[in-house]
């Protein structure tokens, strides 16, 4: 029986445990990256329609565009109507706020809180 400095290299166990981390990284990977995707496309959707539109423009025509532009890139999980509050104080003010909530596996699931707030004053208008 030899030493165990004299041996090398990785055990049976430590081979598979290293795979186990590895496939849950992976599922945890699998699970989160498209919602974080999804995330930016309605970030960018919320700052190009605050771009293109009028200071005075109205609150029913800004989510009307957002959902819009949601459709087009493909976001057909979320509504504007659902996860954005809009408010009119001489430009708009968007809070967008949702939770995803992803199974994993079993009866563990992630969840996801995204909240961010907008403010066209602060923004470039083109257009007003």
């Amino acid at each position: 029986m030899q030493s165990l400095a004299v041996q090398r290299g990785m055990s049976y166990w430590s081979f598979f445990f290293g795979a186990m981390l590895l496939a849950i990284a992976v599922q945890v990977g699998v699970a989160t990256i498209p919602s974080y995707i999804d995330d930016t496309s309605i970030n960018k959707a919320i700052e190009a329609r605050l771009q293109s539109q009028a200071k005075d423009g109205g609150v029913q025509e800004f989510i009307q565009g957002v959902d819009q532009q949601l459709s087009l890139n493909g976001i057909r999980d979320y509504k504007a109507k659902d996860i954005l509050t809009v408010t009119n104080d001489n430009g708009l003010v968007i809070h967008k706020q949702y939770t995803v909530k992803k199974q994993l596996f079993g009866n563990l699931s992630l969840v996801m809180e995204f909240d961010k707030t907008f403010d066209q004053k602060t923004m470039s208008v083109h257009g007003a």
